[in-house]
């Protein structure tokens, strides 16, 4: 089934630890009732058992939660792989709980045969719990272990509650391994992140571990000891978990008979009288027995102390815990095989592909256009991954800008778009932030929440990048070269459930091709901005920009040629500025090179139309070649940039024809030359006997005659 309600059901029930305690209960109740009326949806049987076993099972209504469980199981359809495992889960920790470790073991062996179908976020779940398992069978480093790579998957995938229970279990297991200072930072980890988002249930349980971890040392602080165990104690009466509040009470009660504290003692057991089912856990019903027979011997009640031992068998412990150590190996054994052929089939498939893999990333590393080669890779990319559309976000690090410049799906280029990573919160955002990747097999709301809060998130989500084409399973991963992020990968199919962890491993491969790819590219791309940079160099004059005196021997014959061939006048304006010179003795080389730069701007902007070229010519002289232009109109031009000339008002104290700077122009215009073969240096030196009658009559002004040779 793949309607959007039934999608939208689907991620919320298999994130229910994301939503803890009864509060979060009711939260789920309610918004799949708005699911199911807004799009007129029926409960699958399935579902329906499901949420009714939540209900129980938070409720500490144990046998029909176990009911309602099983129920759901019966029901699940083909479909129904991630409900089907989810069950499995929380059926097999109840198991646990109540020490039926071969139903909890046959569970977890179902979910861990099928994990490579399952995504990061079940992973986290099912590590949690199984690491819950190993301590209970008093397995500790192999509990550390587990709860380690569930701690990290938890964080990847942003679920503070599983990564919560897993620092407990390390710290706990750490503890038992003789390591208290590690425990109880890691319990003090947990302790936080409870308060922070928040869950009193994990708050108790970590004050609860902390006293327990406390009480083993040597030199205990009676009163510390103590605190804790009655704040777990105070937190449990505001939750549903009779499972640790009987586990803290029957530790609470050891440790007091211990300190001689009776009346306190006998307090907490007259409590778990009430409470502990030895038919479902006999390990806190013994804890509860030995601590009721030390107060016993310790009133002299003899009478009653014999009737209780009789209640107490001690072959009844001494056979459960054989048989619990003979489980535990076979645990062991089992999920060790279980795991090792898991990383195998991971490893097997990641070996099928990775061939096709590195030639995809080597003819990326070689591409002169990503853009103009997105088809291809396109291409390479589907035949290795379900694809609907692939593609490139590069990232702008001082900008923070996110640009979606190279996307390719079955329809061709898709339209760029930049989000602004300071601003935007979204999954793009998100990977470039934290540098994770993100996987989600069914993409909903409640699935993106995981990583962007709802309320924080814009109109687009950049996991939907065009809202015509729906997509359900998404890969992202971050570019990264060393430490530096270059962008974001991303890869969508519309149908979920459609990447594995192999697949993952894969894409994270390419994206480290892509990271080599993207920097050859700005390599390339700086080599020939810098070949630019040395071309202009080669034809500019470096101070002013304007044409240098190489160039004026290739242009100027092509501009006598293309006069001549359309009958089209040619003229030469040669200028110079006046007393240059003494204005360089007077105000010094640097203020010289200014104002020849401010001339060179000037006649930048007086001569700017097509046909008009000027040079550099030498020292403090200029190079003004036109074609195409009438006598009028080049005198106009000369008049208008000796206006602009004065505007300038740069003093000239050595000068002779006036108290600013001036040009002197000598200029020709040519309404017929004789051949293309004319020489420019002829044309050249009438230019110059104008400039020379110029300054032989006090300079300060232009001379331009029209000619016809």
């Amino acid at each position: 089934m793949d309607s959007p309600a039934y999608m939208q059901i689907i991620a919320l029930l298999t994130r229910v630890q994301n939503y803890p305690g009864l509060d979060g209960l009711s939260f789920i109740e309610r918004r799949i009732q708005q699911i199911c009326q807004h799009t007129d949806f029926t409960m699958p049987e399935a579902f329906t058992c499901f949420v009714n076993g939540l209900r129980h099972d938070r409720n500490d209504e144990l046998d029909p939660a176990i009911m309602q469980y099983q129920a759901c199981l019966a029901a699940c359809s083909s479909i129904d792989i991630a409900l089907r495992f989810q069950t499995h889960v929380l059926l097999a920790s109840i198991y646990a709980d109540r020490e039926h470790y071969q139903q909890a073991y046959d569970l977890y062996q179902e979910v861990l045969s099928h994990s490579h179908l399952l995504d990061t976020n079940f992973v986290s779940l099912a590590y949690t719990n199984i690491s819950d398992l190993y301590l209970s069978l008093e397995k500790y480093s192999q509990a550390v272990e587990l709860a380690q790579l569930g701690a990290k998957a938890s964080l990847e995938v942003c679920n503070p509650v599983n990564e919560a229970i897993c620092l407990l279990n390390v710290g706990m297991g750490l503890g038992q391994l003789g390591d208290p200072l590690s425990a109880l930072e890691h319990f003090h980890q947990s302790l936080s992140i409870a308060k922070a988002i928040p869950d009193q249930r994990i708050e108790a349980i970590a004050h609860g571990y902390i006293a327990q971890i406390l009480m083993q040392q040597r030199e205990t602080n009676t009163q510390q000891v103590r605190f804790h165990f009655e704040a777990a104690d105070q937190l449990y009466k505001q939750v549903k978990d009779q499972h640790n509040s009987q586990e803290n009470l029957t530790f609470f009660a050891e440790f007091l008979t211990r300190e001689h504290q009776f009346n306190d003692a006998q307090h907490i057991c007259d409590r778990l009288a009430k409470l502990v089912d030895a038919e479902n856990n006999f390990g806190f019903y013994a804890r509860y027995c030995e601590a009721q027979i030390v107060i016993y011997e310790q009133q002299k009640q003899w009478e009653t102390l014999t009737r209780f031992q009789k209640g107490y068998l001690a072959q009844t412990q001494h056979r459960l815990q054989r048989a619990q150590n003979e489980e535990a190996e076979h645990l062991q054994q089992e999920i060790a095989q279980l795991t090792e052929q898991q990383e195998h089939q991971l490893l097997k498939q990641v070996q099928e592909q990775v061939g096709a893999i590195t030639h995809v990333g080597q003819s990326i590393a070689t591409v002169q256009s990503l853009e103009q080669s997105l088809p291809f890779i396109y291409e390479k990319v589907s035949s290795i991954f379900p694809t609907d559309e692939f593609g490139i976000a590069l990232f702008e690090e001082e900008s923070q800008l996110l640009d979606y410049r190279y996307f390719y799906d079955c329809d061709g280029h898709v339209s760029p778009l930049t989000i602004n990573c300071k601003t935007d919160r979204n999954i793009g955002s998100y990977v470039v932030t934290t540098g994770k990747t993100v996987h989600i097999n069914n993409v909903t709301e409640e699935s993106i929440s995981a990583y962007v809060p709802l309320s924080e998130r814009r109109d687009h989500d950049l996991v939907i990048f065009d809202n015509s084409k729906v997509a359900r399973s998404v890969i992202l991963t971050p570019i990264r070269l060393g430490q530096r992020t270059l962008g974001v990968l991303s890869l969508q199919h519309h149908l979920p459930e459609q990447y594995q962890r192999h697949h993952v491993y894969l894409f994270e491969q390419l994206a480290g091709f892509i990271a080599i790819s993207l920097e050859n590219l700005v390599q390339r791309q700086h080599l020939q901005h810098a070949n630019a940079q040395l071309d202009k160099l080669s034809k500019t004059d470096p101070l002013t920009g304007l044409y240098n005196r190489y160039q004026l021997d290739k242009i100027a014959p092509i501009l006598i040629k293309r006069a001549k061939s359309k009958q089209q006048n040619f003229a030469i304006a040669i200028i110079d500025i006046d007393y240059y010179k003494g204005f360089n003795d007077c105000f010094g080389h640097q203020q010289g090179d200014l104002a020849l730069k401010a001339v060179a701007k000037v006649l930048t902007d007086v001569f700017n139309n097509k046909g008009e070229y000027l040079f550099r010519y030498g020292g403090d002289e200029f190079l003004l070649i036109t074609i195409n232009q009438s006598c009028d109109q080049i005198r106009a031009r000369l008049t208008h940039l000796e206006e602009r000339i004065a505007s300038l008002k740069m003093e000239n104290p050595s000068s002779l024809c006036s108290d600013l700077l001036t040009l002197s122009i000598g200029a020709t215009s040519f309404t017929q030359l004789p051949s293309v073969r004319t020489s420019f240096e002829s044309l050249f030196n009438i230019a110059d006997e104008e400039l020379y009658k110029v300054k032989e009559q006090g300079r300060n002004h232009f001379r331009l005659v029209e000619q016809e040779l």
